[in-house]
Parts: C-alpha cells; sequence; structure tokens
C-alpha cells in the first residue's frame, strides 16, 4: 500500500504542477480504479475526460468502474460518447458491442446495433485486431440467436478477407 500511496501522491503532484498533462490524469485515474477507490476514480476520470475526451484507457476505466458499481446505463453512456466524440475508435466500438449484447437489462440491451458495431469493427482492424473482434461478434451473434452455420460462415469470410 506504501507504494500505491506514494504513485498516488506524485501523480497528483504532477496533475497540480502540469494541469495539461493527459498521462498524469489518466495514469491517477487508472491508478485509484485498480486500487478500487471507485469514487475518487470516477472523479479524476470524469475531470479526464472533460479536458481529454478521446484519452480513451480513461474511457474505459471510466466504463468499468460504473460497471463494478452496477451502473450499466452510465458505463454505456461513457462509451457511446467517446463513439461520437472520437470518430468510433475501434476499441470503443467492441466495449460497446459486448456491452449492448450482453446487458441484461430489456431498455439497454440492443444485439442488432452490437452486431453492426462490430461487423464493422471487423473491417476496418485487419488481420491484427481479429480476435478481439471475432470475440465481439461471437457474443453478438449467440445473444441474437443466428445458427451456428451462420456465424462459421460469417467468420470464415472476414478472415479470408484479411488474408486477401
Amino acid at each position: 500500500a506504501g507504494r500505491a500511496e506514494g504513485a498516488l501522491a506524485s501523480l497528483r503532484r504532477g496533475v497540480e504542477i502540469d494541469p495539461d498533462h493527459e498521462r498524469y490524469w489518466s495514469n491517477l485515474g487508472e491508478l485509484l480504479a485498480k486500487l478500487g477507490r471507485d469514487g475518487e476514480a470516477t472523479k479524476v476520470l470524469t475531470e479526464t475526460l472533460r479536458r481529454f475526451p478521446c484519452e480513451l484507457a480513461s474511457r474505459t476505466n471510466l466504463a468499468n468502474v460504473y460497471s463494478r458499481a452496477g451502473a450499466r446505463a452510465k458505463q454505456i453512456a461513457v462509451l457511446e460518447q467517446g463513439m461520437k466524440v472520437c470518430d468510433s475508435p475501434p476499441q470503443l466500438a467492441n466495449d460497446l458491442a459486448y456491452q449492448l449484447a450482453t446487458v441484461p437489462e430489456a431498455k439497454l440491451h440492443d444485439g442488432k446495433r452490437a452486431l453492426v458495431l462490430a461487423d464493422a469493427m471487423i473491417g476496418s482492424l485487419g488481420a491484427n485486431g481479429s480476435y478481439d473482434a471475432m470475440y465481439a461478434v461471437v457474443l453478438t451473434v449467440a445473444f441474437l440467436g443466428f445458427a451456428a452455420d451462420r456465424l462459421y460462415l460469417l467468420i470464415t469470410k472476414r478472415t479470408l478477407a484479411w488474408r486477401d
């Protein structure tokens, strides 16, 4: 705990000295979240995103803090906002597709949109990102109830297209 507290103190000093330094803010929020100090993490990560709206690690960390608190609507809203203001980065598309496909609340669940997001993301990632993208598609398709053979054909077609 001593090392973590020392790191927190250093990051807080960094934020005070240079409040425009993105990494101080994002690292402080990430460390607070890892330590389970969710109230503090929420405040720091929210401020980080106010200052640097497209700091993806902070956006993902804030979404995870909301998820731990059971605030799934807030979690999805943070990801949706990132998709809007950051030109739909694949990392957020993957996270959002997964959340929309797996959220248990009917009013938040949107399997069709999750599939659209995952399909678009697969096309943009190429071979290096294929595993995460395929995982999102697998979950999405499973929740939409498509037959396994259709899923196999979709994945095979995309995988072969990446090789060309």
